[in-house]
């Protein structure tokens, strides 16, 4: 995400401020030139911050003087604590589904001790295009006039390329990706949805609340059973996960919550963002948001039902895992400032809270007792 992504000030904001006092410019370069041996190693481009990580601190940058492979543009990921266990799955994954040729960047280096750095990092490819998919338009005016103007493209074209890239993603072979694990000393039970449907469960016995209990405990007996051919699924599947260039989807990105499991685990949660989020956009009405996410979701469902149908119960199902971790997230961070505010503002948006309350209790018969955040 960029400064001139057409987001509320709020968001901007709360993006800027988790990168107040991060330096990493010399401490990137000595470790690399130690790592890569080259005395001469230099910036291209100095680092620069990519704002929307909630898990690690972005930045941007490119090297001058660098071997092959790394003299192309780059992206440091510096985690806030120790996550060298998912630097490490983050570069399985990626590498494995690049390897199948499909656009994720490639990783050229997981480093769990950090280095210079003193925090686990990996370092990948920086693939072209904007995050969100305002990068589908060629405008330098974000205003909102010129993006009333891109909607009826947009509902067009945006579910189109999403729907043909989650088909892609589901028709890859998982092998290599198990095999990428093992290589990486990273657990198999990572990918499994029985390790989050435990995470959840976790979450419910320690935050004590019935109506998450009830969800989790829904979740639990109404499982499916396993498909015949599970999928590599992304597991967070949403707009801001997609690089765009003009007319085309460049790359996907953020690979932390990939499963291998029923394909309709993705669909549920991009029915999820869409049909109960509330997307921060600057300066746009909500309710004419949340109108062009709906017309966004239904022709996404459509685009991706003509190859691959999927049935109903199914993405009822799946939809409510993100929902059960929204209200996991709600209870655990309440206030707190380690939040993470795009998740904040996009699922515990007033709007978004009410339709959070009403699916789930439409969808599991669960009553959600929860605090909405104050409309400020």
């Amino acid at each position: 995400m960029t400064p001139t992504a057409p987001v509320s000030d709020e968001l901007l904001a709360s993006l800027e401020d988790q990168y107040r006092g991060i330096e990493v410019d010399a401490a990137l370069l000595a470790h690399l030139r130690r790592r890569l041996d080259r005395s001469e190693l230099a910036y291209a481009e100095p680092p620069k911050p990519i704002l929307g990580g909630t898990e690690s601190w972005i930045f941007g940058f490119r090297l001058a003087h660098a071997p092959g492979g790394w003299d192309a543009p780059l992206v440091l990921r510096l985690a806030r604590d120790d996550r060298s266990l998912d630097l490490r799955f983050e570069g399985a994954v990626q590498n494995a589904v690049a390897s199948q040729g499909f656009s994720a960047p490639r990783v050229l280096a997981v480093d769990d001790e950090g280095g210079e750095l003193g925090r686990p990092f990996l370092v990948m490819e920086r693939l072209p295009g904007a995050a969100g998919p305002g990068g589908l338009f060629q405008r330098r005016d974000a205003g909102p006039g010129a993006l009333l103007l891109a909607v009826p493209r947009l509902v067009t074209l945006l579910p189109r390329l999403q729907a043909r890239a989650l088909l892609q993603l589901h028709a890859l072979d998982p092998e290599p990706l198990l095999a990428g694990l093992d290589a990486a000393g990273v657990p198999r039970e990572r990918i499994r949805l029985e390790t989050r449907l435990e995470q959840l469960e976790a979450d419910a016995d320690e935050l004590r609340h019935p109506g998450l209990t009830a969800l989790v405990h829904w979740l639990r007996v109404k499982r499916p059973p396993e498909p015949g051919r599970p999928s590599i699924c992304h597991g967070d599947f949403h707009a801001f996960n997609l690089l765009f260039e003009p007319g085309r989807l460049s790359g996907v990105i953020d690979w932390t919550s990939v499963r291998v499991a029923d394909p309709a685990l993705d669909l549920g949660v991009v029915r999820a963002q869409l049909q109960i989020s509330q997307l921060p956009v600057a300066r746009i009405p909500g309710p004419l948001v949340h109108a062009v996410q709906m017309r966004v979701l239904r022709a996404f469902e459509r685009e991706y039902a003509r190859t691959r149908p999927v049935a109903t119960r199914l993405l009822a199902y799946y939809e409510m895992l993100p929902c059960a971790s929204a209200v996991a997230r709600m209870l655990r961070y309440g206030s707190h400032p380690d939040r993470e505010p795009l998740v904040e503002l996009a699922w515990e948006h007033p709007r978004a809270f009410r339709r959070l309350v009403r699916r789930v209790f439409a969808t599991s018969g669960v009553r959600l007792d929860l605090e909405p955040r104050r409309e400020g």
